[in-house]
């Protein structure tokens, strides 16, 4: 089965894939996926929180609007993901002696390494969308709050990790100076939000 296919997919093919003995989907794509949910959650909420004459119904469809654009990213990135690993792989099996080789190597894994750049950066404007919608939602689900930034740092995480795991085997130094800046920065607020607002959704919760 290509990549391509896994949105249209049940959930049970996915995972049983994730799971199989088989290079792709992995990590990346579970991270991605990750972040999708994170973006269903905040939307979820968005959407129980209209029609309720909440004084901040426009900017509850603003985040509403927002999170469902970026859950059709990540949902993406899910098959992204693995379409540059199968790069990646198919450039390593090309014989050794091959003219450009090396070229065609690097060019394929800083590919590779902008799609969980991506995800990273997504992740953390999941997590700010959490912070903006916790005060001006319906409170009744606030424990979605919580898990959807938990996810969303989870997801901010995997990509960190699946971009630095590229930057290794990258000889350009100043494009690996670039994407480490981007991930500290990436990480730093997405954990930030996470310990601001999980303590606030559990203090409410235990109201």
């Amino acid at each position: 089965m290509t990549m391509e296919k896994y949105l249209s997919q049940s959930i049970k093919r996915y995972l049983d894939d994730l799971s199989a003995r088989k290079p792709a989907p992995g990590g990346g794509s579970a991270g991605a996926l990750a972040g999708a949910l994170a973006c269903g959650l905040v939307s979820m909420v968005a959407n129980f929180s209209l029609g309720k004459g909440l004084k901040d119904e426009e900017k509850i469809g603003e985040i509403l609007q927002e999170s469902e654009d970026l859950r059709v990213q990540m949902s993406e990135f899910v098959d992204e993901d693995v379409k540059v690993y199968e790069k990646v792989s198919s450039v390593f099996r090309l014989p050794k002696d091959s003219e450009g080789r090396g070229k065609k190597i690097q060019e394929a894994l800083k590919e590779a390494a902008k799609v969980p750049l991506e995800i990273a950066r997504l992740s953390l404007r999941i997590s700010q969308l959490n912070r903006e919608l916790l005060p001006i939602c319906n409170q009744r689900l606030i424990s979605d709050i919580g898990v959807s930034v938990s996810l969303a740092y989870a997801s901010c995480q995997v990509g960190a990790m699946n971009v630095r795991i590229n930057l290794a085997s990258i000889k350009d130094k100043e494009f690996n100076k670039r994407c480490e800046e981007k991930l500290d920065m990436y990480l730093k607020d997405c954990r930030k939000l996470k310990e601001e607002i999980y303590p606030e959704v559990e203090r409410k919760i235990s109201e």
